[in-house]
């Protein structure tokens, strides 16, 4: 039996052996079978390369809107450069706290999220429309609508340029 965590009798971490590829990121297995979860069907996954499967580095457990909307806020919060191999996946919107509330800030803003969004392919510019709107003294309101599949996918934010809090508006 292969483990990726556990704790030991006094509440220690052990990891156990986990599978790497030729560049050392971890290497998961993915199997026929698994279960349906909240956001569709969940495949079996592994470390354990004797069973078979097929090699996968990333999990994806969610998909559909649910995945492109944790790709978004994943982004839109991250600072550069937070993740240690995606160097230029965050907005850096951190980096607007103490601007004016203007125009130049709002557009610098758009700027930002468009390049964190596009810069890998993730997403595609010709899919993505991005407004910015002042909704007080200090905050703007990014509103971002990806369109995809014949689907609408929005995500909008709050910006507080004094304290760089962000609050989420969710569809429910």
């Amino acid at each position: 039996m292969n483990l990726d965590i556990a704790l030991s009798a006094r509440g220690d971490l052990i990891l156990g052996q986990q599978a790497t590829d030729n560049n050392g990121h971890l290497l998961y297995y993915r199997k026929e079978g698994g279960m349906r979860g909240d956001f569709g069907y969940l495949p079996e996954t592994t470390t354990d390369p004797s069973g078979g499967g097929l090699p996968v580095r990333d999990l994806n457990y969610v998909r559909g809107e649910a995945s492109e909307l944790q790709l978004i806020k994943s982004r839109l919060q991250t600072d550069n450069p937070d993740w240690y191999f995606y160097k230029q996946v965050g907005a850096d919107l951190s980096d607007l706290i103490g601007q004016a509330n203007s125009p130049r800030t709002a557009n610098a803003g758009k700027a930002m999220i468009l390049r964190a969004l596009t810069y890998d392919k993730a997403f595609v510019e010709e899919d993505l429309r991005i407004e910015a709107v002042p909704v007080g003294p200090h905050q703007i309101l990014f509103d971002l609508q990806l369109s995809r599949r014949n689907n609408l996918v929005r995500y909008a934010l709050i910006l507080d340029l004094t304290l760089g809090v962000t609050n989420v508006y969710e569809n429910d």
